[in-house]
Formats: structure tokens, C-alpha cells, sequence
């Protein structure tokens, strides 16, 4: 065997492995959940607190634990977490198999297939009528030897993309598409099967199966094997027409067609794309493919630019009802579609739509003018990044009422005339992805757009636009303009008629349509009485809600248009009065709440009642659009509504003084986050999750409820609840009623086993189980904390804080830690992160290794996430690491660098290229006394613009250079003068590196002992020797072991 296999086989051994690693590791497993019949594979440290059935992942052709019980035949979905993404397994044999009632496969791109050597029978039966497509195209197959059986029997298969697959080393492929009988065409033209040696039964019972594209590395050995191939291929047509004969089903026909050696398959590099009207239908459908001359009816060539197409020329456009895209239409790229749909009055359905690629058009002028039946165009797939005209585009669609426009991009576009003239049923254009600002022409864009009433064109830019005449004429219903900055007029040359007969416009400060005034002259932002405008500012706005009755939804804004929007509009209620959307008895008949993003700029001070008795409320849109910063009171804020979960993770209640009965009695929740819930001045909890009978755990982990007087009925019969976690910050020394707090709350047990009784119900048992000897109804619920021990300073997030003797809360913002003040830090020679960190969130790493002298080490560096610290200063000053790998840093919120490295003498290169900085503010003595620092490298996020203190930066970092040559000398400023990549506008001392890390399942070891490391027989992961000891950080073969370097 090659050494380079052996080398390659070990780190794909070494990378499989690393999720196991360690008693706290992580561990790839899949997980079985009849309640919503999900399989979820997944790849962390939880298994044991998953409900449901898990299992290990199966190896060579050994059966997946789902397969061997039978629960595959009740898999509905399968979801791959994201936390899979790092796993490499070596098998997917089965993984699906026979699971004949999947719907769906979510994240398939966390599926990483790069060391897998076995497909078959991956996908076999999964025949539900619901499992009609498949993209594989990310599949990275270039070492998968089996692929027999992959896709047999997906019967209601009917597209699947192949594009990307690597076959090169695959050697069976005995059935691998049996039994596919929904597919029509197969594209396997980058397909090499130089090393297949069996074929039997490839394609059997594919009886709709009429293409089959190979390319130029297809072959079939004569050691091929290859009965039964084509059997029951009835519709099979070669290239050149030959057509399925039953006496020929074998691997002798396994070749492109042709004349003179008939064969089933089509050579990949003939399709061409064309139209094919046929009159019994009335039907044009779009083609990719190389049956052209077999089509039964009138053929076309695509046109090109601005040339008319076929069917319009020769008016066949008028005779058609319907227009298809083929799934083969999907691989054309059409650089024109001018006119396609143009007079088409009898055109009522537009069928494969997502099957038209047009990442290469440029012109897409009069595409749908005159398409006068059809009533909406999901349009969310176009590419339109080439188009530089979409005038006339969707000219006379009369009957239109909604366009999906969300994902257009208009930066090419130059000429928008006419684009939406007469669209007179359209009630809403969503244009926010719109950028104008290369378009000259706008006249005539929305004229006669009479079911209009508002238009956002606050994302447009009409610096070069020079004709707005009719713009907006006839909009009747037309009420409310947006435009941001960008908006200008000072390049129109023709305004004519601008806002003709606009007679409900009203600009932003209530300045009317005037008659005399239809020109650009009102064409700019409501200024009153002293500048009258028809356009409205979005600023100056107002936090009302809006009830709609035809989709019985509360929305709440916060914006300048309470006066235009349709529906019933409340004014936001105060204090401790019931909302009106409570007193009119709306409530009762609310399906949807929706928070508008532009809530998000609210303060309410209430959300009491907000939501109460909403019993057939079924969904809350856009809840991260209410900022409850300053609210005080959420009493009975979703009291009786019917939800189901609700994610409060973003909730700030840091204000809150009454929570009573915000829950209570909403009989159907079964998850609710309230993580980031901050109760330390609530007093009133009555009644907060009474009645929640579905409730089976409640993590209260963040609670201090040290100022909470009434408890009474707190937990009442919440019959199914098992669990309650709560942290250091609960107590019920102020409680005075607390009644029936527990009231047939019968499934209740501690974390040390103590069950529910029924006397007493109040709050005796409300504390930790076990603790200070006590019986309790709740679970130690998981902390941060650091453990001083014997030189070592590890950092947690779990529940066992008291198993250790000195502990350390973490600190915030600028406060010394508690190991730096108690002078424990003194002794530290090694920082260990366990691997429960990687689960919190710190906020400060102010000084958590100042002064640590003689640190040798820090493990687990990979556990701390850093996404939320927003002070790093003085985080390593004086450490004497030689080495820091900070590769996975996220600094994007940190303010305070100062003194980060302040005085790390042994330092000679420090890698901060995956750093951020664009909102820091201080930097002074960041480098300070480095004086071995040599280089210090930097990505594209190093900014300084927010820098306002950098004293000092680089004061005696006497060793430093920049990439292009620039040393450091004590006469150059030692500021943030020079904290640039050197020759980027000017000299520097940075040298320029793009981002770069390795994810490996397990921590790096950060280490300054260089004595562990020999210099002989290292390899890379691809087996190429290196002369010494690497350079970088990454894995590597050393004597003969895959080792993290």
C-alpha cells in the first residue's frame, strides 16, 4: 500500500475520532424523536439529555441501529445539524434505506462526505410522494469505491442532481438508479466510470426514463458487468433516436448513440436549448436537451438581444395557454428573454418557472407585457445581476397581484421604463432589494398601478436618472411614498405628469395632492407647510398597532404611517390598562402577530395583557422586533394563548418588576428560552407558569428573584412538568405569599431525587435539591465559573461548582477577575477551558491572564467563544506564552483591546488575521514591550476608524517588521500611526493574511514548551515530507502518528 494512502487513511481516522475524545467530548451520533418522527444526526457533548433514541454511527457494511429496529420505515425527516459539519465518516451505507415515508432532508451541507468510501444503498426506497427531488451536487465523492443500489427504488424521484459527483474510484454500480421510475432524464456527463466493473441493473424499471447524458469519461470495460442494464426501460431513446428495444437491455448498449452502433445514451456535449409549440395543447415548453428533431410540433431557436423570438413573429404567441419549463431547462443559460411571454392574452399557468436560469441575461425588456391572465409571479429565484433593461418587463399585467421581487438585483439596470405600466391589481411591490443607481429611465414605471397604496422606494438611488414623466400617474389609491437619502431630481429633465391624478397621496407631514402640483416640483420629502413634499421620511415615527381582518393579524410598527395603513389601529397601551385590541375582543380572533422590523426602534414600557386569551393565535412573526429594554410590567403577557414554544432568548427584563401570570395558562406551550431573562426587580411572579400542563422542564437558570414578594400559585398545575433548573441567583428569602405555588404539580423531581408530595404547595421545597442538606423541587441548573487547583486554572459551565474548593465567578466588564485579586494567579502554569465552556457566552476577558508569569500552556483555547466579549484589555498582559493561537476569535463586539498583549516578551508572531476590530475604541499598550515580537499578522476586518487612544501602541516592540520591509524605529510614532498592513497607504508595521483556521473536533493545546517537539518525519495531510518541524498550525504525520500541531 502507498504511504500516501496510509498517511490519508490516519487523519481521516484522526478527524472521525475527534468528536469522541475525552470524558466531556463530543461524539457524533444520530438521534431518533417519534414525537415529530425526525431522524437529527448531530456531533457535540448533549446525547445523553436528547429525548428520544440515539445511536452510534454504523461502520463498513454494517447496518445503522435505525435500519436494524425498523425505524427508518418511520422517518418523515431527517436533519443534519450544523455541529455534524465536522464530522468525516467513512460509510453512508443504509443511511436511508427504506424509508418510505420521507419528506424531507434538512442541512445536507453539514454532511461532509470527503473520507467516504461506501454509498450504496444510501437512498434505496425512499419512494414517498413527497421525495420527488434530490441535489447531491455538494457531495464530495472522490474516494467512494460502492455506489450499488444508491437511489434504487426512489420511485417518485423525479429530479436529481448529480453534477458534482466524482466517481473516478467507484467500482459497482449494480442498481444504483433500479426501479427510479418518476426520473425522465439522467445528467451523468462528468460521470468517469473507467474503474466500474459491475453495471447490472443500473437503470432497470426506469420505464419513464427518456435521456440519459454521459460524457467523455463514460466507458464500459470489457470486464464490465452489465446484465439486465436497461430492462423495462421502455421510454429510453439514445441520442440519434434509437429507442428502448427489449431484446437489447445489456451493457452493449451502454454507449452514446449512434447511427452506425445504436446505443441508449446521449452524448452530453449535443443539447442545445429551444422551444417546442405543440397546437393540441397550446403548449411552448422550453427544452435543454438533444431531442429536438424527435419533437412532435413547431421548434424555435432561443433568440438574442433584442431580436423578437420565434413565436412572436410568427404570432404563435397568441394561441398560447400554457408555457412549460423542462427540468433539462434548468442546465440552459439563456442570455436574452426579450419579448418571451410578450402577448401571450391566453397564457393562464407558467409551469417549472425555477427551472429558468438566467445568471446570464441581460435583457429582460417586455418579458411578460400583455400577460393579461395570469394573477402572480413568484420571480424569488431570478438572478439578475446581468440585466441592464427591465423596461416594459411586466407592462400590462393587469390581473397581477403579487410579484416576488425580494431577490432581484438591479445594479446593472440602466432603463426601468414602463417596467410595471398598468399593473392596475398589484397591492404591494417589495423593492427593498432594488439598487437604481445606474438607471436613466423611469417614466411610466408604476402608471396605472390603481390598487397600489404604498410604495417603499427608501432603497433608491436616482442620482442619474433624467425622465420621470407619468412615474406615478393614475395610482389612485396611491397613499404613501418612502425615499431615503438617495433620492434626487436633480438630473430629470422630464417630469411631466409625474403624480397625474394621484388624488389620495399624502405626504409624511400630511401634505396633499395638489392638482397644480404634478411635476418633480412636490417629487422630495414631505417639509410641511414651509416645503411641501409628497414623499414621507421614514423617521419620525410612532408605535402603534394594526389589525388586519382578511388575514386576522395583529402587526405592530413603529413608523410615520399609522394614519394610511388599512385595518383597525390601536394606540399602544400604558401601565396597567388593558390594551383596546382586548377591550373590543380583537384578541379572541388574532391568528398571527407580526412585529414590523421597524419595532424594533420601539421602547414600550408595557406589554401587559398584550397577547392574553389569543386561543387561536397559531404563530408570532419577527419577535425579535420588540425591545423590552424599558418595559416594567409583562404581567399576563401571553396568558391563555395557544403556542406551542416561544424564544425569549433575546428578551431584556432587566426593568421588569411584574411577571405575574405571564405564562399562566397556556395549556399547549412545550418549550419555552428564557435564558437571557434578567428578574433581579421583579417582585410579582403569581401565577407565572400556572396551568401550563404541557410544560415538562423550565430552565431558570438566569433568575434572581432576591426582591420577589408573591410566588402564590407560581408552578400550579403544571401537571407534566419534571424539571426545574435554577442557578445561585434564586431565593425566596423575601417571598411572603407563595400559596399553592406547587399546586398538582405530580411529576416534579429534584435534581437529588426528591418527588412531589402533595402539603405543603408553597414555597418550602422552592430551592435546590439537596443543597445545605435540604429536599427541593429543583435541578442545579449550569454557571460559569474558573477552579483554582494546584497551578492549574480551568474554566466551566456545568452544574458541579460546588465539587470544587476555590471557585471564581467570571467578571464583567473592567473588573479584576477574582483569581487576580486573591493573587492565585500568581502561581498559574496552565489555563485548561473544558470543553462545557464552549456553551456560554462571557461578555469581558479583562485581565484574565495578567501577570501570569509562569503560564506554560492553555488547553482548550477553542472552547472559549468570544462572540459576545466586548473587553479584552489587559487579557494576556505579562503572560510569557511563546505562542498564542486565537485563530477562532470573534471580536466582532469588543471595544477595549488596551494592554492586550502588553509586555508578552516572549512572543515572536502573533496571527490576529480572523480579528475584527471595527468597533474598538482603545488600543493603547496593546504591543507594548513585545520586544521579540517580529510579525503580527492582520485580515481584512483590522479597522481602526473607531480608535480614539492607542498611546503607546507599539512602544519598544523593537523586533517588529512589516510585510513589505518597514522595521520599527523609536522615532516613529508608537500610536495606531503604524497599525496598518504595511504598504496599504502607507508604511506599517502588519503584514496582510487571509483567515485561516483548522476545526478539528478538539481544542488546539496553546503551548510554550518547545522541548516536546522533534524535528524528524513530518508529513503533511497529503503526505508530502517537510524538512523540520512545521511552520503552521494544522495536523500533521509525525513518526508515523496523525498529530494536532
Amino acid at each position: 500500500m502507498k504511504p500516501n494512502t496510509i498517511l490519508q487513511r490516519m487523519v481521516v481516522m484522526l478527524i472521525t475520532l475527534m468528536c469522541a475524545l475525552g470524558a466531556n467530548a463530543q461524539q457524533a451520533y444520530a438521534c431518533y424523536t417519534p414525537s415529530d418522527k425526525t431522524l437529527t444526526f448531530y456531533c457535540d457533548n448533549l446525547r445523553s439529555s436528547h429525548r428520544g433514541t440515539t445511536y452510534d454511527l454504523n461502520t463498513g457494511t454494517n447496518d445503522p441501529g435505525w435500519v436494524t429496529d425498523n425505524t427508518n420505515v418511520n422517518v418523515t425527516n431527517v436533519v443534519f445539524a450544523p455541529s455534524f459539519a465536522k464530522v468525516r465518516p467513512q460509510t453512508t451505507y443504509k443511511w436511508f434505506c427504506n424509508m418510505g415515508l420521507l419528506q424531507t432532508i434538512e442541512g445536507l451541507r453539514y454532511l461532509n462526505t470527503s473520507a467516504v468510501t461506501n454509498m450504496a444503498w444510501m437512498f434505496r426506497l425512499c419512494s414517498s410522494a413527497f421525495f420527488t427531488t434530490l441535489d447531491l451536487s455538494g457531495f464530495n465523492t472522490s474516494i467512494v469505491t460502492d455506489m450499488s443500489y444508491m437511489f434504487s427504488g426512489c420511485s417518485n424521484l423525479t429530479s436529481l442532481d448529480l453534477s458534482n459527483l466524482n466517481t473516478s474510484n467507484v467500482t459497482n454500480m449494480s442498481y444504483m438508479f433500479y426501479g427510479c421510475s418518476g426520473l425522465t432524464a439522467l445528467d451523468l456527463g462528468n460521470f468517469n466510470t473507467a474503474k466500474v466493473t459491475n453495471m447490472n441493473s443500473m437503470f432497470n424499471g426506469c420505464r419513464t426514463l427518456r435521456t440519459i447524458y454521459v460524457g467523455s469519461g463514460w466507458s464500459t470495460g470489457d470486464g464490465t458487468y452489465g446484465t439486465n442494464m436497461f430492462n423495462n426501460c421502455t421510454s429510453l431513446v439514445g441520442g440519434k433516436g434509437t429507442k428502448y428495444n427489449a431484446s437489447h437491455v445489456g451493457v452493449g448498449y451502454a454507449h452514446i448513440d449512434a447511427l452506425s452502433d445504436p446505443g441508449y445514451l446521449t452524448d452530453v456535449t449535443t443539447r442545445q436549448a429551444y422551444a417546442c409549440y405543440t397546437s393540441s395543447n397550446t403548449t411552448l415548453t422550453f427544452y435543454y436537451d438533444a431531442r429536438r428533431s424527435s419533437r412532435e410540433g413547431t421548434t424555435y431557436d432561443l433568440n438574442t438581444g433584442t431580436n423578437d423570438p420565434g413565436w412572436v413573429t410568427d404570432n404563435t404567441n397568441a394561441n398560447v395557454t400554457k408555457v412549460a419549463f423542462d427540468l433539462s431547462f434548468a442546465n440552459a443559460r439563456p442570455t436574452s428573454a426579450y419579448s418571451w411571454f410578450q402577448n401571450m392574452r391566453s397564457l393562464e399557468t407558467i409551469e417549472g418557472l425555477h427551472n429558468l436560469n438566467t445568471s446570464e441575461v441581460t435583457n429582460m425588456a417586455s418579458m411578460f407585457e400583455d400577460c393579461d391572465k395570469l394573477t402572480s409571479l413568484d420571480l424569488s429565484h431570478f438572478n439578475t445581476a446581468k440585466v441592464t433593461t427591465m423596461a416594459k418587463m411586466f407592462y400590462f399585467c393587469y390581473r397581477l397581484t403579487s410579484i416576488d421581487l425580494s431577490h432581484f438585483n438591479t445594479a446593472k439596470v440602466t432603463d426601468m421604463f414602463g417596467m410595471f405600466d398598468c399593473c392596475s391589481e398589484l397591492t404591494s411591490l417589495d423593492l427593498s432589494s432594488f439598487n437604481t443607481a445606474n438607471v436613466t429611465d423611469m417614466s411610466m414605471m408604476f402608471l396605472y398601478c390603481n390598487d397600489l397604496t404604498t410604495l417603499d422606494l427608501s432603497s433608491f438611488n436616482t442620482s442619474k436618472v433624467t425622465n420621470m414623466s407619468k412615474m406615478f400617474s393614475q395610482c389612485h389609491d396611491l397613499r404613501t411614498i418612502y425615499v431615503g437619502s438617495a433620492w434626487s431630481t436633480d438630473a430629470v429633465t422630464n417630469s411631466d405628469l409625474m403624480f397625474d391624478y394621484c388624488d389620495h397621496l399624502i405626504g409624511g407631514k400630511l401634505t396633499g395632492y395638489n392638482y397644480y402640483h404634478k411635476d418633480k416640483e412636490y417629487a422630495h420629502i414631505d417639509g410641511g407647510s414651509s416645503n411641501p413634499g409628497y414623499f414621507t421620511d421614514p423617521n419620525g415615527p410612532e408605535a402603534y398597532a394594526c389589525y388586519t381582518t382578511s388575514n386576522t393579524t395583529l402587526t405592530f410598527y413603529y413608523d410615520t404611517q399609522r394614519r394610511s395603513r388599512e385595518g383597525t389601529i390601536y394606540v399602544l397601551n400604558v401601565d396597567d390598562n388593558d390594551p383596546d385590541w382586548v377591550d373590543d375582543d380583537t384578541n379572541t380572533k388574532v391568528t398571527k402577530v407580526v412585529f414590523d422590523p421597524s419595532f424594533a426602534n420601539a421602547r414600550p414600557t408595557t406589554t401587559y395583557y398584550w397577547f392574553i386569551d389569543m386561543r387561536s393565535l397559531q404563530t408570532i412573526e419577527g419577535l425579535r422586533y420588540l425591545n423590552t429594554s424599558e418595559v416594567t410590567n409583562m404581567s399576563y403577557m401571553f396568558a391563555a394563548c395557544k403556542l406551542t414554544s416561544l424564544d425569549l432568548s433575546h428578551f431584556s427584563t432587566a426593568n421588569v418588576i411584574d411577571m405575574s401570570c405571564m405564562f399562566g395558562y397556556c395549556e399547549q406551550l412545550e418549550s419555552l428560552d428564557l435564558s437571557s431573562f434578567n428578574t433581579s426587580n421583579v417582585t410579582d411572579m403569581t401565577l407565572m407558569f400556572s396551568g401550563c400542563s404541557s410544560l415538562t422542564s423550565l430552565d431558570l437558570s438566569s433568575f434572581n428573584t432576591s426582591n420577589v414578594t408573591d410566588m402564590s400559585d407560581m408552578f400550579g398545575e403544571c401537571a407534566n412538568l419534571q424539571t426545574i433548573y435554577a442557578g445561585s441567583g434564586w431565593s425566596t428569602d423575601a417571598v411572603t405569599i407563595s400559596y399553592g405555588m406547587f399546586s398538582n404539580c405530580t411529576n416534579l423531581v429534584g435534581g437529588k431525587g426528591t418527588t412531589y408530595i402533595d402539603y405543603p404547595t408553597d414555597k418550602t421545597y422552592a430551592r435546590i435539591d439537596g443543597e445545605a442538606g435540604k429536599r427541593g423541587y429543583f435541578t442545579k441548573g449550569s454557571e460559569a465559573y474558573a477552579v483554582y487547583k494546584n497551578g492549574t486554572l480551568t474554566f466551566y459551565y456545568d452544574s458541579q461548582r460546588d465539587s470544587h474548593t476555590v471557585t471564581y465567578d467570571l467578571n464583567t466588564d473592567n473588573t479584576s477577575p477574582g483569581w487576580f485579586t486573591d493573587f492565585h494567579y500568581l502561581d498559574v502554569t496552565k489555563v485548561v477551558f473544558d470543553p462545557t465552556f464552549a456553551n456560554t457566552r462571557p461578555t469581558s476577558t479583562y485581565s484574565w491572564f495578567l501577570g501570569m508569569s509562569y503560564l506554560q500552556t492553555i488547553e482548550g483555547m477553542g472552547y472559549l467563544n468570544t462572540s459576545e466579549v466586548t473587553n479584552m484589555s489587559s487579557m494576556f498582559n505579562g503572560c510569557k506564552l511563546t505562542s498564542l493561537n486565537l485563530s477562532h476569535f470573534n471580536t466582532a463586539k469588543v471595544t477595549d483591546m488596551a494592554g492586550m498583549f502588553d509586555y508578552c516578551t516572549k512572543l515572536t508572531s502573533l496571527d490576529l488575521s480572523s480579528f475584527n476590530t471595527s468597533n474598538v475604541t482603545s488600543m493603547s499598550i496593546m504591543f507594548r514591550d513585545c520586544s521579540n515580537l517580529v510579525i503580527i499578522y492582520v485580515g481584512d476586518d483590522w479597522n481602526t476608524t473607531k480608535v480614539t487612544s492607542s498611546s503607546s501602541m507599539f512602544q519598544n516592540c523593537t523586533s517588529l517588521k512589516g510585510g513589505q520591509g518597514t522595521t520599527y524605529l523609536a522615532s516613529n510614532p508608537t500610536d495606531k500611526t503604524y497599525a496598518h498592513i504595511d504598504g496599504e497607504g502607507g508604511s506599517g508595521y502588519f503584514t496582510y493574511k487571509e483567515p485561516s483556521g483548522i476545526t478539528t473536533g478538539v481544542a488546539p493545546q496553546v503551548t510554550s514548551d518547545k522541548s516536546q517537539v522533534t524535528s524528524d518525519s513530518w508529513y503533511t495531510i497529503d503526505g508530502r515530507k517537510l524538512n523540520g518541524v512545521p511552520t503552521k498550525k494544522g495536523i500533521y504525520i509525525h513518526n508515523g502518528r496523525a498529530v494536532v500541531h
